[in-house]
């Protein structure tokens, strides 16, 4: 279930996951699909970042959480030439899908161990 930006979500997209307000309490339920109307009503309580069900294109993606998972994999590859084209793509493969699984830097140091 990946994050995005709010203002990268479409009408038709599913909800993965409760989207909660400030104080927790539900605003769009899990399994909802999102329509305009939504979409804007989301914008106007401030939520930034929505998680969706389904594969969503890398561009997509939220920038931080990319680049969070980048250094989060950064010790499974630090024995290998990141500037290699091969190697490169296979990092940001992982933090891709690092990102669309919605684990966390946590989840993925603690499996290094």
């Amino acid at each position: 279930m990946p994050t995005i930006p709010l203002n990268q979500a479409a009408a038709g997209m599913v909800v993965a996951e409760d989207v909660l307000d400030r104080k927790g309490r539900v605003l769009i339920p899990r399994g909802a699909e999102l329509s305009e109307r939504t979409l804007e009503a989301l914008a106007g309580w401030g939520v930034d970042t929505i998680q969706v069900e389904g594969e969503v294109d890398a561009a997509l993606l939220d920038p931080a959480a990319l680049a969070e998972a980048r250094s989060s994999l950064a010790g499974r590859f630090m024995n290998t030439d990141v500037n290699h084209p091969v190697v490169a793509a296979v990092l940001e493969r992982a933090a891709q899908n690092l990102v669309r699984s919605g684990r966390s830097q946590e989840t993925v140091a603690s499996d290094a161990s």
